[in-house]
């Protein structure tokens, strides 16, 4: 059985097990069609910041899950080089403003991202 690319990737989005697999799937499929209804919701805002000359980027991004969770990814990028200043620090907090989870990019890194 041959699946159309879409039709494929809303299959891997809705069993795959991997959440990083998963997110990877539906990003593809956004760039195939955007207003497919397995799309995630992607937004990206200018944070207006600049550290150590670099503009930073931050992207949200929302999945809907077959069990009816939710998916989030953050990622941040910079916006007019290609790299990410090393050791920029992605921070996320709890609901309690304590630290769940914390990255830091390295020499290169294009983007830093968790889901």
């Amino acid at each position: 059985m041959n699946l159309a690319p879409s039709a494929a990737l809303v299959q891997l989005i809705q069993l795959t097990q991997d959440d990083e697999i998963r997110w990877q799937a539906s990003e593809l499929l956004w760039e195939i069609d955007p207003q497919h209804p397995a799309c995630p919701v992607i937004r990206a805002k200018d944070l207006g910041l600049y550290l150590a000359g670099y503009a930073i980027s931050l992207m949200v991004g929302i999945l809907s899950k077959p069990d009816r969770q939710m998916l989030i990814l953050l990622r941040t990028y910079p916006i007019q080089q290609s790299c990410l200043s090393p050791r920029l620090k992605l921070i996320i907090l709890d609901e309690t403003e304590q630290v769940f989870q914390e990255l830091e990019s390295r020499q290169r890194d294009d983007y830093i991202q968790k889901c």
